[in-house]
This record gives C-alpha cells, structure tokens and sequence, in this order.
C-alpha cells in the first residue's frame, strides 16, 4: 500500500488541474478463511492480517495528526495491540479495515503521546511512511498536510476517512461515533475549507 500524490481536481470542481491530489492505493485485504484462522490464533494468517492492516494504521494516524517518526510509530503499535486483542471479537458486518481504524481511532485518543502527535511536522520531519513523492512535490505535500491541519479534528477525520481512505459514510460515521449525513457534511466542508487554504495567500 502507498500514498500517491498526483496533479489532479479533487477538493472542488473548480479546482486547476495543478491541485494536488490524495489517493490511496490499497493492499489486498486477507480472504474469509484467512481471517477466520487468524482469530483462531493462526500465526501465519495473524501475520497476513496484520502486513494489510499495519499501513492503513500508520498512514491513518500520520495523516490524522500531521506527524511522523517513533510517536506514530509508537502510537501505531498500541493499535496493533489493540487489534490483535480484538480480532477474535470481530465479526463481517462491515470492511476489516473500518473496523480497525474504529478502532484505531479510540486508541489514539488515549494514546501517551498525544501532545508529540499533535505538534506536527517540520520540513525536516516528512513522513516518507505515508508518502511516496517525487523530490519536486515534497514541499507541495508538506503544504497540503499543513493546510489539513487548519481543518477542525472532526472535519480533517471526515475527510481523510471518506476522500483519502474510501470509507463509506456508513463506515466513517462508525468509526468517529456520529451519523452518516454529519460525515458528508464534515467532508463537503472540509474540502471546500482545504481549496482555499491551499490558494496562493490562504491559510497554511
């Protein structure tokens, strides 16, 4: 699984053909079977489902706080814990993957270091686990992480849920705890928020 970042319309149909846009490219989630041996406690499927689940976490979490480096990381792996602990419990009414960054999500909230988290990134800090980008966007990327976090929490949530991470609202309301037109509103802003930020003179 990567982030690409690549020159396209994405937060408003207005939008130059220049904007910077976000996309995920997804990993092959693990097949019914597999799953159902890692929550019997196969290490082979348990090690499957965590090689799928371990980016979305970590690229969740850098792209939630605008954070790189050991207090993601560190944060990450509270969340795998978490997972492994859970998965037994885990039943298919939804996508594996929202119900891991359900989860992920509430660790997060607990999580120690969440001061480090919060305080962001520098231009010496880039989180190359969440990007892969040519030397030329790295600035364009740290501008868009920067623009990310003018966003409230709530409406930054929504938007890398929904528009990066293509969750359904469904899923997404599921995970933050809220309803599925809270989400779509949440979203719709945030991207109408983030075109201006990212306009020469806005909000950065």
């Amino acid at each position: 699984m990567s982030v690409s970042l690549a020159r396209s319309t994405l937060w408003s149909t207005k939008e130059p053909a220049d904007r910077i846009r976000l996309r995920m490219v997804a990993g092959a989630e693990p097949t019914p079977s597999v799953l159902e041996a890692a929550q019997a406690g196969d290490p082979e499927a348990l090690e499957a489902v965590l090689r799928y689940l371990h980016p979305v976490i970590l690229r969740f979490l850098s792209f939630k706080f605008g954070a790189a480096g050991s207090p993601v990381e560190d944060a990450c792996q509270d969340c795998m814990v978490e997972i492994i602990r859970s998965l037994p419990g885990y039943r298919s009414r939804g996508s594996l993957k929202a119900w891991a960054m359900k989860l992920s999500f509430r660790t997060a909230r607990r999580n120690r270091q969440r001061e480090a988290l919060e305080r962001g990134l520098s231009l010496d800090d880039f989180p190359e686990a969440v990007f892969s980008v040519t030397p030329g966007d790295r600035a364009p990327a740290l501008d868009l992480l920067r623009a990310m976090r003018s966003l409230t929490p709530k409406k930054r949530d929504a938007l890398l849920l929904v528009e990066v991470f293509g969750l359904t609202a469904k899923e997404a309301a599921g995970v933050v705890g809220t309803l599925e037109n809270t989400i779509r509103s949440r979203a719709r802003h945030a991207k109408e928020e983030l075109a201006v930020a990212l306009e020469p003179g806005g909000a950065s």
